[in-house]
């Protein structure tokens, strides 16, 4: 199984992908109901709810961010044809979710929340990495192949991720 037959299976059941996607916002709405804006949350359940709504709408969110940024720099297909609700849907959820949430609470004291938004911008940092040397054509003077991108993009990774690790170290 390939990734775009994954894509295509989650394009033949929209209701149940929207339903999912939809779960995180109206969660997070439904706890901002409850919860005076500004407040500071105790250690409590609501804050590991809080967490969990955020992962739900982060991961699939960095998913389709890094799919839609791989097919659009790396393959260079048309994104007039890809699957809306696989590719921009977990983006806007994302971002409506993390608004929704960072309108009542501070994501500070959130459970887990330091190391999702480092991961964002190790992602990000990588990939924009790979994006320069894909632009560059670095790759066509050791005579690699998209194999060997990966493996640099994952070396990339390990790079950033550590030297941020030692940067932001508390």
């Amino acid at each position: 199984m390939t990734i775009q037959d994954g894509i295509n299976f989650l394009g033949q059941y929209p209701g149940v992908v929207a339903g999912t996607l939809a779960a995180p916002p109206v969660v997070a709405w439904v706890l901002g109901l409850f919860q005076p804006a500004g407040k500071r949350l105790a250690s409590s359940p609501v804050q590991w709810l809080y967490s969990t709504v955020i992962y739900s709408a982060c991961v699939p969110g960095m998913l389709a961010a890094t799919l839609m940024a791989y097919a659009m720099f790396f393959i260079r297909s048309n994104v007039l044809q890809m699957n809306l609700l696989v590719t921009l849907v977990p983006l806007a959820t994302m971002a409506l979710t993390l608004f929704l949430v960072g309108r009542k609470v501070d994501f500070t004291p959130l459970p887990g929340f330091e190391r999702l938004w480092s991961l964002i911008v190790v992602l990000a940092l990588t990939f924009f990495l790979m994006i320069v040397l894909d632009r560059f054509r670095l790759m066509v003077v050791f005579g690699g192949s998209l194999g060997m991108l990966a493996v640099i993009g994952v070396v990339f990774f390990v790079i950033l991720r550590t030297a941020l690790k030692k940067l932001f170290r508390e």
